[in-house]
Parts: structure tokens; sequence; C-alpha cells
């Protein structure tokens, strides 16, 4: 898409591996603060957000318009 095309990924700034790694320990890391600071429910609920936003709907944007 052309107004996605400077970003760092599209561009090729980063590759593809750097950026799901990134994606992991910051998912995991704020999955460890929700654990340790508050109750589990929050970290539950998180780690359903992550799955599916990052997880299904990010890679079925590549299949779709919008």
């Amino acid at each position: 898409m052309k107004r996605t095309l400077s970003r760092p990924l599209p561009s090729g700034k980063i590759t593809i591996t750097n950026a799901k790694l990134w994606a992991i320990m910051t998912a995991m890391s704020g999955i460890n603060m929700l654990l340790y600071g508050n109750k589990s429910n929050c970290c539950i609920i998180r780690l359903g957000k992550y799955i599916l936003y990052g997880g299904i709907y990010t890679y079925s944007k590549q299949y779709t318009e919008n």
C-alpha cells in the first residue's frame, strides 16, 4: 500500500525475522509484567489479544484488501 511503503518493514530497514523477534520479546515482557504485577485474569486477556490481533488479524491482512 502506498501509505505504508516508508515504514521500516516494507522499506526493508528491518527484516521479518527481526520484527517477529521484537514482537515476541515485547509481548512476553508485557505478559510477565501483568502476571507478576496484577491478577492472572489481566494476563489471560492480554495473551488473547496477542493471539487475535498479532496472530490472526495481522496475517489475514496479507490476503484481504483492508
